[in-house]
């Protein structure tokens, strides 16, 4: 049993909450169970002790009762339920809802839990799932829900957890009641589950993932100085045990949940091409969502996607809205899209479709897209109600009426423009002179700089209409993808943003033997493709390992790994 090395005096351990300072120290104390940080007042520090409560009996009890802090509570009571001590709980907030990681109880202390706190009786069904407790999962007369079927699919190698599975899955209907996103169990109103098994548990199994803990700092993963927020934490989807899998890593192959392959023996992977089963298979769904916004598959995406974003699902969102204009008029009645971000992408479509009706005087400005040559072109009248009705779409068209080649559009708005860098790359690039030619007779008038000069060195990603693709494909491949093979950033072509799956097509498409011949590193296609000629017999995969072995391997693609279109 852990022991608190600091005094447990209750209005000393309130100061520590006051405290915002950082130790290193303190932090991998709290995470040995060794002594609470002397300050509480950042949420790493907290994560940390979390940690350290439920791993380490005995540990942080000083924590308890604390006003304001229910939550140290929580982690108290589900460290002594799986010490086998049933603890006294009254208030609502200090109910655990993980009561089986790290450890399970015995049986019989899980018993006389749903008989002192039979509103705990899911939670304890859940257990079962993970130890096998049959005999106590039958007493318990819940019903079937997907969280302990997939518990107990994770679980499967014990005979009796399959057993618990199998008569969930023997059930004609399933039941939502446990929710591991909110940490919630709905006994009273519990609803059908609209899917099979839907890959929306935090089984046990993924609970062992650690992240490593850091100083609060602008560009940090908790750069907020609060919550983790960096690319690379684990999706914050899932929390059930408090402490957003913090730890000491063992060395550097640990990996992040985001990083994780998506598929346990592919099966999830194989749905990237085939249809979704009822219910879903073993592993992480992730890379499904992302691939389903990409390609605007509005089946795909409801079923799919989790309440609350994945680092590059905005992204691929957008990029779904611009190509699909079902899935932006789904996505407008969608609560997201009030965002501007989504907004925009979603009128810069309904724009190409020759529709103005989400465009008046009063649109904010941040409302209006930039991208409406691209992937369709909008008629010409169109573009010049547009400009007409809110001015401040002038560029906007403007660049429109270059790419679609409408001189007449582009006249009549040629004395409200003021050239850009952007709008000078393009008219450079036009087969028709015209459009040059009277930028920069507008540049003398208006007594501008040479923009001409500096236009190519812009950084303009929005060159569609001049034969550079706006999307590109990939070169390099791995061998297993997921999440986080999809590439996203800010500032890209989709007014703004930019999803980037090339990797994962590539990857889609590839032979299983060129896969494997990744190994732990990525195959330059390029490098094979273009050092031993598409003639040979052998497959790719064999040529790729003999040019390995012979010390011959080659990168190609520029751009990361991404091959680049040509003007």
């Amino acid at each position: 049993m852990a022991a608190d090395t600091h005094g447990s005096n209750p209005s000393t351990i309130e100061h520590r909450f006051m405290s915002m300072s950082y130790s290193d120290e303190d932090c991998a104390a709290a995470i040995r169970g060794e002594s609470l940080p002397k300050a509480l007042g950042l949420y790493v520090t907290q994560l940390c002790v979390f940690r350290g409560i439920r791993h380490h009996h005995g540990f942080g009890t000083a924590l308890r009762g604390i006003p304001g802090h229910p939550e140290f509570s929580r982690a108290l009571n589900a460290r002594d339920i799986m010490s086998n001590f049933i603890p006294e709980m009254s208030d609502p907030d200090e109910f655990p809802y993980c009561i089986w990681h790290p450890d399970v109880a015995a049986e019989e202390i899980y018993r006389q839990l749903v008989r002192r706190y039979p509103h705990l009786r899911y939670h304890v069904g859940r257990a079962c799932a993970v130890a096998g407790y049959i005999d106590l999962y039958r007493e318990l007369d819940l019903l079937p829900d997907p969280c302990i079927a997939e518990e107990a699919r994770d679980h499967a190698q014990n005979a009796n957890s399959k057993r618990i599975f199998d008569e969930i899955m023997g059930q004609p209907l399933r039941w939502t009641v446990m929710d591991d996103y909110t940490r919630s169990v709905n006994l009273h109103n519990p609803t059908p589950a609209p899917y099979g098994l839907n890959a929306d548990t935090a089984v046990a199994s993924s609970l062992g993932w650690k992240q490593d803990f850091e100083r609060p700092a602008p560009g940090s993963r908790f750069d907020d100085g609060y919550q983790p927020t960096h690319p690379l934490n684990p999706p914050s989807y899932f929390n059930i045990t408090e402490d957003h899998g913090i730890g000491e890593p063992l060395d550097d192959e640990d990996l992040h949940v985001y990083d994780q392959p998506a598929t346990k023996e592919s099966a999830m992977s194989d749905l990237l091409w085939n249809p979704l089963p009822h219910h879903l298979p073993e592993g992480n769904k992730d890379l499904l969502i992302l691939m389903a916004a990409f390609y605007g598959n509005i089946d795909r995406y409801t079923r799919l996607r989790r309440p609350i974003f994945l680092q590059a699902e905005p992204g691929c969102i957008i990029r779904g809205i611009y190509h699909n204009t079902l899935f932006a008029r789904w996505y407008s009645q969608q609560p997201a899209a009030t965002e501007s971000r989504f907004a925009r992408a979603i009128t810069a479509r309904f724009i190409m479709c020759n529709d103005l009706s989400r465009v008046s005087t009063t649109t904010p400005p941040e409302e209006l897209p930039y991208l409406i040559w691209y992937p369709t072109l909008a008629h010409e009248a169109t573009y010049a109600e547009l400009a007409r009705r809110n001015p401040a779409t002038v560029p906007a068209v403007a660049r429109a009426a270059v790419v679609a080649d409408y001189t007449h559009l582009w006249d009549s708005l040629l004395q409200r423009l003021v050239p850009q860098e952007a709008l000078f790359a393009e008219a450079k690039a036009s087969p028709n002179a015209h459009y040059l030619t009277s930028l920069r007779r507008r540049c003398v008038e208006l007594d501008l700089p040479d923009l001409e000069a500096t236009a190519a060195a812009s950084g303009d990603d929005y060159f569609a209409g001049s034969g550079r693709p706006l999307e590109s494909s990939a070169t390099e491949m791995p061998a297993v993808v997921h999440a986080g093979s999809v590439g996203w950033d800010m500032g890209g072509p989709y007014d703004g943003y930019r999803a980037d799956v090339g990797m994962v097509e590539l990857w889609a498409c590839a032979e299983e033997d060129m896969r494997a011949a990744a190994g732990e590193d990525v195959v330059s296609v390029v490098g094979v493709y273009e050092g031993m000629g598409m003639g040979a017999e052998e497959g790719v995969g064999e040529r790729w390992r003999r040019r390995r072995a012979e010390g011959l391997r080659g990168r190609g693609g520029g751009g990361g790994g991404r091959g680049k279109g040509e003007g």
